[in-house]
C-alpha cells in the first residue's frame, strides 16, 4: 500500500505531508511520489501498535507505535475516514495485529483482507469482539451493543476494500500529488 498522509513532526511538531509505503518487510515514507530514497524505513517487526487518534486541528488521525528511535509514536493523518481505515487494516493486517477501536466503542474485528491469513480459513474469532475503555485496556464486549459511526465507515470501506482487490487504485491515477 502506498499514498499520501500528513505526518507530525517527531521535534518540532509541525505537520508534513509525506508519501507512504508500505510493503512486506517495512514501513517507510518518503519526500513524495517520485523520491527515489526514504526520508525513514522502519522494519515492520518495530512496530508495536496501530490505533486511532485525535490532534487539535487535525481530522483522521491515527497513531503507529515503534520500539525505534526511543520508542516514538507516529502520528498521522489522512484525507478521508476511508483513507485512514485503509492504513489501519493494512498495518494490521501486515503485523498481525488485531484492528483497533476508538475509545468506548465496540464491534467485531473486520475480516481479514486474505481469508487463508485467519487460523480457520477465514472464521471469525470470538476473542476480538472487545471494547476500549478510557485506560485503552480491552475488555469483553456485549453482542447486543448498537454499531458505531466508526464501526459503520469500517465496514463500507472494507467491504470496498474486498471489492475492488486487484483493480488499479483510482486516487493513485496520475501519480502525482493531490
Amino acid at each position: 500500500m502506498e499514498g499520501y498522509l500528513s505526518k507530525e513532526g517527531g521535534f518540532v511538531h509541525s505537520w508534513k505531508r509525506r508519501y507512504f509505503k508500505l510493503d512486506r518487510s517495512y514501513w517507510m515514507y518518503l519526500e513524495n511520489s517520485s523520491a527515489t530514497q526514504p526520508i525513514r524505513a522502519l522494519p515492520l517487526s518495530t512496530i508495536t501498535g496501530v490505533e486511532f487518534a485525535t490532534k487539535p486541528g487535525h481530522d483522521h488521525v491515527f497513531a503507529v507505535k515503534t520500539s525505534a528511535l526511543g520508542g516514538r509514536t507516529f502520528f498521522l493523518a489522512a484525507e478521508t475516514p476511508e483513507e485512514m481505515n485503509r492504513w489501519v487494516l493494512a498495518l494490521c493486517e501486515s503485523l498481525q495485529l488485531p484492528f483497533p477501536l476508538a475509545e468506548g466503542e465496540t464491534r467485531a474485528r473486520p475480516p481479514p483482507l486474505n481469508p487463508m491469513s485467519e487460523p480457520g480459513g477465514g472464521e471469525v474469532n470470538p476473542f476480538f469482539d472487545d471494547t476500549v475503555s478510557e485506560r485503552g485496556s480491552m475488555m469483553q464486549a456485549s453482542a447486543e451493543a448498537p454499531p458505531s459511526y466508526q464501526e459503520s465507515i469500517l465496514s463500507a470501506g472494507h467491504q470496498q476494500l474486498l471489492a475492488n482487490r486487484g483493480q488499479p487504485d483510482a486516487s493513485r491515477a496520475g501519480g502525482g500529488e493531490r
